[in-house]
């Protein structure tokens, strides 16, 4: 993935990461007093925090990873998904279906909030 930092002109308190024109990623730098540093990797314009970082690079290589891992879990959420949907459709019993059809559910409000976070 080629990823470019930009440094907004008037704020000095965070990085963006850019993925062509679409930003996928935040560096945050803390300016507290008494602060020992810590810079903080967000994604997107989202406050979800992906990792602690020490520099650019680690930034960029934490944020590949994330990307990489959330689309492994979506794959593995439609491969479950599509087991219920088999399931649902091969019992006979209407309560193993209702647990099928709630497990289901599930899944699919899963696949959902990791699809949010696919960026890339």
């Amino acid at each position: 993935m080629d990823f470019k930092i930009v440094k907004p002109e008037k704020d000095y308190n965070y990085w963006e990461i850019f993925l062509g024109e679409k930003q996928v990623g935040r560096i945050e730098i803390p300016h507290r007093w008494g602060s020992s540093g810590g810079k903080r990797l967000y994604l997107g314009d989202t406050e979800k925090e992906i990792a602690s970082i020490q520099n650019q690079k680690e930034a960029l290589e934490k944020l590949q990873k994330f990307f990489e891992e959330n689309k492994q879990e979506i794959s593995r959420y439609e491969n479950l998904i599509q087991e219920v949907q088999n399931g649902i459709s091969e019992v006979s019993s209407a309560y193993n279906k209702k647990v099928l059809e709630t497990e289901y559910i599930k899944l699919e409000k899963e696949k959902e909030k990791l699809e949010q976070y696919d960026l890339v």
